[in-house]
């Protein structure tokens, strides 16, 4: 095999509670109450420009215009410190490397 293509998120690592609290907190800051879940349930699979439209239409006004990459700051500062491999993904990558 010369080439092994991942979707990271859910097979390698899982950043998706990490991001979706992120979400939460900016979110709930900016004046639209939501909790983790609430994110994770309304919004999970939906791309964070068309979350945030639909949370604008909902709130009747718009978030800052820097908010997504206030957001994306913080996302990422949270997977500097929280993000761990899934079980069995070094085990993986390291099969994958002696093939």
């Amino acid at each position: 095999m010369k080439l092994t293509i991942f979707d990271c998120d859910g097979v390698l690592s899982d950043s998706e509670m990490s991001s979706c609290r992120a979400d939460a907190e900016a979110l709930t800051a900016a004046g639209y109450d939501i909790t983790t879940q609430q994110v994770i349930e309304r919004f999970a699979g939906v791309p964070h420009e068309a979350m945030y439209r639909m949370i604008e239409e909902e709130m009747g006004t718009a978030l800052p215009q820097d908010f997504e990459a206030q957001v994306t700051d913080v996302i990422m500062a949270k997977y500097r410190t929280e993000l761990q491999a899934i079980e069995g993904a070094e085990e993986a990558l390291s099969t994958l490397r002696k093939a």
